[in-house]
């Protein structure tokens, strides 16, 4: 009997052994990774590959490899050179031609001037640390919040950007030191607000192409060019100009990264987070590149044929005075939202039209 039990007991543990190493569960393989998502980025290159705010932006460029840490590979871009063009990148992203993209701020200016609130000239510094005043105001969390109920409506969010140099320089046949140079001056300018800011320090402002500028000083179809050291120097207009005059009222140029809205919203939380702290740490670290920058153009400017000479600075409050009326245009321009929008930047802006821009939103 006992004998008996015995066999019976050893085959139900053969049967047990038998079911146990048998097991789907033991041998399982370990879950297959879910596929990466990939959106669709827009790489605006209007304004040159190696510009500072261009570069970071190309395939497997710095951008993208913060985007690989902040979500873990788990959010990768498809990045198409040029496929939109400069003035409708970010409209493209909107209406979800493409998922992301970079759009300089100033080319989107007549459909949505609230974005280039960096713009409004003398509330941003036109020194050295003219990227790190307008990455901090951007990335404020009241300016974010602003921006997004601004565009959340039109399909995109605003998420960073790259800084600018400040458009502070003027290359031309002539110095202007005071208000009273720039009468009788033919200044190319580009965009509404730095034609009206030339045109209250008296001079004839020239709407011409880019790729006309060269050809135009040479010619003398303009006089001078306003725009920023970094544009002028890889230019070389220093052979064609015999000055460069430094005014500090700046009109950068930054570069936004937008992400459509219903792209971002279908992600999850972990991700959106990490695209947000991607383009904020992109943000920052251009600023950086902006400082050194702004010393470098200077002393290269300076080296060169053409001799670089400052306003007066008793005129520089004059001139200040000028720009109401502009600041006043642009507040219009954009609308409702304008004045919360220059509150929180005037925090964080220290040029010379800041005290009035505070008098004019108070």
């Amino acid at each position: 009997m006992m004998k008996k039990r015995l066999h019976i007991l050893m085959g139900f543990m053969c049967i047990v052994l038998v079911m146990v190493f048998s097991s789907p569960l033991l041998y399982s393989q370990p879950a297959t990774k879910a596929a990466p998502t990939t959106f669709k980025f827009n790489w605006e290159i209007a304004a040159g590959k190696t510009q500072c705010t261009v570069w970071p932006f190309r395939p497997n460029g710095r951008f993208s490899h913060l985007l690989d840490t902040h979500t873990k590979g788990r959010l990768k871009l498809d990045v198409k050179e040029g496929l939109i063009g400069p003035t409708e990148s970010i409209l493209a992203v909107g209406d979800g031609r493409v998922d992301m993209g970079t759009q300089i701020a100033a080319f989107s200016s007549g459909t949505y001037p609230l974005l280039d609130w960096g713009g409004v000239p003398g509330l941003i510094t036109s020194g050295p640390a003219v990227g790190y005043e307008w990455a901090e105001a951007l990335l404020d969390p009241r300016m974010m919040k602003l921006l997004e109920s601004y565009t959340r409506p039109k399909g995109f969010l605003v998420l960073g950007g790259a800084p600018a140099l400040s458009g502070n320089s003027i290359w031309g046949k002539k110095p202007i030191r005071t208000l009273e140079d720039f009468k009788g001056q033919k200044i190319r300018g580009a965009g509404l607000i730095m034609t009206k800011e030339l045109e209250a320090f008296g001079a004839s402002a020239v709407s011409i192409s880019v790729a006309e500028v060269e050809e135009a000083l040479i010619r003398g179809t303009v006089d001078a060019v306003h725009t920023s050291l970094n544009f002028g120097s890889e230019h070389r207009f220093f052979d064609v100009v015999n000055y460069v005059s430094i005014w500090p009222f700046t009109q950068p140029y930054p570069v936004l990264i937008a992400v459509n809205a219903k792209k971002f919203d279908s992600l999850p939380k972990d991700l959106q987070n990490g695209l947000r702290s991607a383009s904020a740490q992109m943000t920052r670290e251009v600023a950086a590149v902006c400082e050194q920058m702004e010393i470098t153009y200077r002393l290269w400017a300076e080296s060169s044929k053409a001799k670089v000479v400052y306003a007066d600075p008793a005129e520089v409050p004059k001139a200040a005075e000028r720009l109401v009326p502009v600041i006043q245009l642009w507040l219009k321009m954009a609308g409702p939202m304008g004045p919360d929008v220059l509150r929180v930047a005037a925090e964080y802006g220290t040029g010379p039209t800041l005290a009035l821009v505070k008098a004019l939103i108070k």
